[in-house]
């Protein structure tokens, strides 16, 4: 055949096809291995491409609105899928994360299966930051779980593929759809929220089925030769391309999911795609590192650790592309690019994470270089990216709650060491005013959790530690009560014991070995107070003690037994208020002691 319109020095060849409905000849044309169509539309005038253009036409604009459709279908579900996972899974994920976590190896382990349950690294993420926070990990095994859950991000390519693709149940999921909205809607709690996950799996499939539709409407239009050639320059400009996909979408799984879409279609190669999913990951690090700007030292050096792995290990990949090729695509996938894309994404992770665990304490210092801590307040960690994981806001101001405790022992132990001195003081100047003031504000955004009850619970127990914290704190302003204590034998001895507990709890006691040191110390003194109170009285009526001093020697004997209560109020609500509470008392049990 000849056409008119094109150089005669470039061969091709032309096929006429009819399309179902009747209404459209479709042209195929091949120009030196570039497909390209053009068609006419019966009345709507001619239509004509160029050589390397695409047809417009009906079913072009349709496959247009597929794709949109099937992209947005896919991210809402995933992220429906990935909260309701996290909600089911909430407690064991955090049981797991806090336990298996004593090696490198295990942390990364635990963060791949994790991430793999719940399908969102950012959530695994997230909780982690909450237990550096909470002092439950070090920021060493945070990092190991951090590396894991970039395996455990893996996973979701793989089921998007066996049942998306292979399966193929995009039809079947639209009356699963149905089954599981009338399940969240007609349940509560554990059905509701199984409900809600397979409502968001549904709609992930139907997103990918929308897709692939998407993309055959293109018929063979879209072609690998479109795209930057397969070179060291096409692919850092596919690399580039990634970068931004993911930046502007914020998911690599839904670039994932298109790479898949393109590669079943044929519109790419496996070594442009390949470079495409390295700049994705990579380009998942701009929301980390958006998110954590002005954070907490931990959340900075998250995002870092993060931007710093994906960097090493894309260029890692972009270096041994060319050379495991065919080896991943010949041999072990066997021709099929879907399956080759995938090894080839798990396989880069997976070394990547091989080689930093060895080298753990050194990455955890150039990340440190990178994010140094500061020289922060109590409560620097009260970060407000935590607040969209209640659980981990609460591991957080747990711990700063626990921090305001030591150092407010401390300070009481150095003070009633040498009750002389008056008032209790921090060593460094600062009152913990502002702490608890800041720890209020963090905790009053927390709320409500009236739908979660072992969380309501927990922030049960953290309000009533925070209210027997800011009472302790009130009464170390009382100078006169402590100064006086210097002037009574036993007051004195009873204040040295007193202070001695705190010290020992602030320089890292067990919990429960010093709520039973209070609660002795507490009956002691209580027994001890109604005796010295008859004895201050009776001395005072005899002219044996100034009748002021007596009365300035029983407030210093309250001020010592309200002290003590507030104190063991405080350690048994910090023992509830962490991630394992059990169910707290019906009453505080001190509440007599506040009468004025």
């Amino acid at each position: 055949t000849s056409d008119p319109l094109l150089p005669k020095q470039v061969r091709y060849q032309t096929a006429l096809h009819s399309e179902p409905s009747g209404r459209v000849f479709r042209f195929r044309t091949q120009f030196n291995s570039q497909n390209v169509q053009f068609g006419q539309p019966f009345g709507d005038g001619p239509g004509l491409a160029l050589p390397g253009g695409l047809a417009h036409n009906r079913d072009m604009d349709s496959g247009y609105f597929l794709l949109a459709g099937g992209l947005g279908l896919f991210l809402f579900g995933k992220q429906v899928m990935t909260g309701a996972l996290h909600q089911l899974a909430g407690r064991r994920m955090r049981q797991l994360l806090a336990r298996f976590t004593a090696t490198p190896v295990t942390a990364a382990a635990t963060g791949a299966l994790v991430t793999a349950a719940v399908q969102s690294s950012a959530a695994t993420t997230v909780t982690a930051v909450g237990f550096v926070g909470a002092g439950l990990l070090s920021f060493r095994q945070a990092l190991g779980i951090i590396l894991g859950a970039n395996i455990g991000t893996t996973v979701t390519g793989w089921i998007v593929l066996l049942v998306g693709f292979k399966l193929e149940i995009g039809l079947a999921a639209l009356p699963l759809l149905l089954i599981s909205a009338l399940a969240h809607v007609l349940f509560r709690g554990l059905w509701s929220q199984i409900g809600l996950a397979v409502a968001g799996f549904s709609l992930v499939f139907i997103g990918i089925d929308m897709l692939k539709q998407g993309m055959d409407a293109f018929d063979t239009g879209l072609t690998a030769a479109m795209l930057p050639s397969d070179s060291w320059a096409g692919r850092l400009l596919l690399v580039g391309i990634g970068i931004a996909i993911t930046a502007v979408t914020q998911s690599s799984t839904a670039g994932m999911a298109a790479l898949l879409v393109l590669l079943g279609a044929g519109s790419m190669s496996f070594a442009q795609a390949a470079a495409l999913m390295i700049g994705m990951d990579i380009g998942t690090t701009s929301g980390a590192l958006l998110a954590t700007a002005g954070g907490s030292s931990a959340m900075r050096q998250t995002g870092y650790a993060h931007l710093l792995y994906n960097l090493a290990t894309g260029v890692l990949a972009f270096a041994l592309l060319g050379a495991t090729t065919p080896l991943i695509y010949d041999r072990l996938a066997g021709g099929n690019a879907q399956v080759a894309i995938l090894i080839f994404h798990t396989g880069f992770n997976l070394l990547g994470v091989m080689l930093i665990l060895p080298l753990l304490r050194q990455f955890e210092v150039l990340v440190k270089w990178f994010a140094p801590d500061r020289d922060s307040p109590l409560t620097e960690t009260l970060d407000p990216a935590l607040l969209q994981d209640h659980a981990a806001a609460l591991d957080t101001a747990s711990g700063v709650a626990r921090r305001i405790a030591n150092a407010l022992f401390a300070d009481m132990a150095r003070s009633l060491a040498e009750p002389g001195q008056g008032q209790v003081r921090r060593r460094n100047g600062q009152d913990l005013q502002f702490p608890l003031a800041d720890l209020a504000a963090f905790v009053a955004k927390i709320g409500p959790l009236a739908d979660h009850p072992p969380l309501s619970r927990r922030l049960q127990a953290l309000l009533h530690e925070y209210d027997h914290l800011l009472r302790l704190h009130e009464r170390c302003q009382q100078a006169a009560e402590i100064a006086n204590m210097r002037l009574q034998r036993d007051l004195a001895r009873y204040a040295a014991v007193f202070g001695a507990m705190l010290g020992r709890y602030a320089e890292g006691g067990d919990p429960a070995v010093a709520e039973q040191d209070l609660a002795r110390f507490l009956d002691r003194v209580r027994g001890y107070n109604e005796r010295f109170r008859d004895r201050a009285i009776r001395a005072a009526s005899e002219g044996s003690l100034d009748f002021q001093t007596g009365f300035d020697q029983m407030d210093s004997m309250r001020w010592l037994r309200r002290s003590a209560i507030h104190a063991q109020r405080i350690v048994h609500h910090q023992s509830r208020a962490d991630m394992q509470a059990p169910p707290p008392d019906q009453t505080d049990g001190a509440d007599q002691d506040f009468a004025p």
